[in-house]
């Protein structure tokens, strides 16, 4: 197994993307007043890995607002490919979480009505994949017994 690919950094992001590098980074600025630090760091990665998608991808993306629907669909098979840290394809939480966290940045710049957003945000909930949950383990017999006489004592 090979190691995850590296993911861009800001200084290539702002020599390639000035524009897009300005707004991610005031985002990063904003949730770090609201969320835990490593949610913060998470936010940090799924934004510099999705810039970097783009820089390879669409380098005349310079902007955040340049963003469409087709870049996103681009996005999510790229995605997909990564070399994971655990195994050979990123996990399909990691998917999840990098696609929610790039959804919720979008919301968020249009919420805020900042000036570098797309007209519409392009990413859809649908866009996420499903997680595998496993269900709640049942009790058996022994220990559902146990609970009407814990529940009286």
């Amino acid at each position: 197994m090979s190691a995850p690919e590296r993911l861009a950094t800001w200084p290539q992001i702002e020599a390639w993307a000035p524009v897009m590098a300005a707004t991610m980074r005031r985002y990063l600025e904003q949730v770090a007043c609201s969320l835990r630090p490593g949610s913060v760091i998470n936010t940090d990665q799924a934004l510099r890995a999705f810039a970097g998608f783009l820089h390879q991808s669409a380098p005349d993306v310079v902007s955040v607002a340049a963003v469409t629907r087709g870049h996103i669909e681009a996005y999510k098979p790229w995605l997909s490919a990564r070399v994971g840290r655990d195994g050979p394809r990123v996990s399909v939480n990691t998917r999840a979480h990098r696609l929610g966290t790039l959804r919720m940045f979008f919301l968020r710049i249009e919420d805020w009505d900042w000036q570098d957003r797309p007209e519409r945000v392009p990413i859809l909930f649908g866009d996420l994949p499903r997680q595998d949950k496993p269900l709640p383990k049942a009790l058996d017999d022994a220990a559902a017994a146990k609970v009407p006489r814990a529940a009286q004592t």
